[in-house]
């Protein structure tokens, strides 16, 4: 079983993500945001993520969302080259532990918007956020929790 199931999901803001509602973005264009994830293929999850979408759209005219989901043995294969090329998406999902530290060096700090926002986040919650500088380079999605199970 891999380990990373059992593990927080989180989402990840990339570099690009911040600066595109900076004052002076352009009216006339709408700035595409392009979100990758693991998860947008299961029909629930897409029900959940596609609200949260439409809520962000609300909230914000001047973008677009690009939601684009693969199968989990899929994705990380595909973001990392993506990546590499420099084509990589705006906001992506990954899980805690290894695949938070392999992809950290490519993620903004996400400290000021943290202190900014509205959202309080459980501090808890931010600590497997926080890279081995201190800086937080995500955000918490949810957690997972592990049950055993007894087959008698």
């Amino acid at each position: 079983m891999k380990n990373h199931l059992v593990q927080a999901i989180f989402i990840i803001f990339t570099l690009s993500f911040l600066p595109l509602f900076a004052e002076g973005s352009c009216e006339q264009e709408k700035s595409i945001i392009k979100v990758w994830d693991f998860k947008f293929n299961d029909i629930q999850t897409r029900r959940v993520f596609t609200k949260i979408d439409n809520l962000f759209l609300e909230n914000t005219p001047e973008a677009l969302v690009e939601h684009t989901g693969f199968e989990e043995e899929e994705y990380i294969p595909a973001l990392r080259s993506a990546l590499l090329a420099g084509t990589a998406p705006d906001i992506i999902m990954l899980h805690q532990g290894l695949e938070f530290t392999e992809f950290q060096s490519y993620l903004e700090p996400l400290d000021s918007f943290i202190q900014e926002s509205e959202i309080k986040f459980n501090n808890n919650s931010l600590e497997p956020c926080t890279n081995i500088s201190g800086e937080k380079k995500a955000l918490p999605l949810s957690f997972q929790g592990i049950g055993w199970y007894y087959n008698k």
